[in-house]
């Protein structure tokens, strides 16, 4: 796996292009949100699961469809990064305002975030493959969204990833993320 900037960012302090082979990493576990978020809010976390996170021309967003957004009071954000208003499969049309449909919006780790609410009162995985930049996504929900809706996460998520030492877990204690990492020790004979 490598690492690299290419043209035509060759700013990348906010988020790297990545060469990734397909790497999978399973999560077990779940924060609880108090109070519970309301319809809106959970309808918010849901949709923004599950819409491509992609550059906008800000000021083409605002013009969109977007009551998702719009019931929970949220401003379109830098580069559309509010945004949940796009249609297709998985939110990944790409409308006029698309500025780059493959690099996130400018604060925001990655293209997916996987992390949702079924019922407003749990934030847990939501299952999907090749969860990447987890930690940098948790701390992006906390600051951005629960803060602002006046909610606090406390909770334990271990995660497993397909190579052996890719292990840990993710601690929230009032909104405060501790990330330990785990490691895999070895030893002859019997315990």
């Amino acid at each position: 796996m490598s690492d690299y900037c290419g043209d035509p960012y060759p700013d990348c302090s906010v988020w790297e292009w990545r060469e990734v082979m397909e790497y999978t990493t399973y999560f077990s576990g779940e924060f609880e949100i108090k109070p519970p978020l309301t319809p809106e809010q959970t309808a918010y976390i849901q949709q923004f699961n599950q819409t491509r996170r992609v550059q906008r021309m800000s000021s083409k967003t605002a013009k969109r469809k977007d009551e998702i957004r719009k019931a929970v009071d949220l401003p379109v954000g830098t580069e559309g990064g509010y945004f949940v208003g796009e249609e297709g499969s998985y939110g990944q049309n790409s409308g006029q305002d698309v500025v780059n449909g493959n690099r996130p919006p400018k604060g925001q780790p990655g293209l997916w975030c996987q992390w949702t609410s079924h019922d407003g009162e749990t934030l847990c995985w939501d299952e999907g493959v090749e969860f990447y930049d987890y930690s940098e996504w948790l701390d992006y929900l906390i600051l951005h969204f629960f803060r602002l809706w006046g909610r606090t996460l406390n909770g334990e998520v271990a995660w497993d990833g397909e190579e052996s030492g890719d292990l840990g877990r993710l601690v929230v204690t009032d909104n405060e993320l501790d990330v330990q990492y785990g490691e895999v020790t070895y030893r002859s004979g019997l315990p």
